[in-house]
């Protein structure tokens, strides 16, 4: 599933929701033109696989807001993102960590998502 949504005050556009993935991921690109400064970054952790079955180390990790709405509920939380150097058809990757922080309900069938 793909979604738009707010992440530290700028709408981000093609965040792909990936249930299966641990990690959640802001691409550099995204990033850099949030216009963030770098000095905020921290350091990252392990390294990321699964990008074309490739480790993929992670530049630094920060903690944004991301701000997600419905049609009736609406919820900011702060999740830490890896940032990652790579070239990618999405903006950011939502894993687990982000379903579950807002405990959100995905229909894939449907293509949509709930918020309780």
């Amino acid at each position: 599933m793909v979604i738009e949504t707010n992440v530290a005050r700028w709408t981000v556009i093609k965040i792909l929701i990936d249930t299966g993935s641990f990690a959640d991921i802001l691409f550099a690109s995204s990033f850099d033109n949030m216009k963030l400064d770098r000095n905020l970054l921290q350091p990252a952790g392990n390294p990321l696989y699964g990008f074309g079955r490739k480790k993929v180390n992670a530049i630094r990790k920060i903690p944004l807001p991301v701000y997600v709405e419905d049609q009736q509920n609406c919820r900011t939380e702060y999740i830490t993102f890896d940032v990652v150097e790579i070239q990618y058809p999405y903006n950011a990757i939502f894993g687990r960590g982000v379903t579950n922080t807002f405990s959100a309900i995905l229909h894939p069938w449907y293509l949509c998502k709930k918020l309780p």
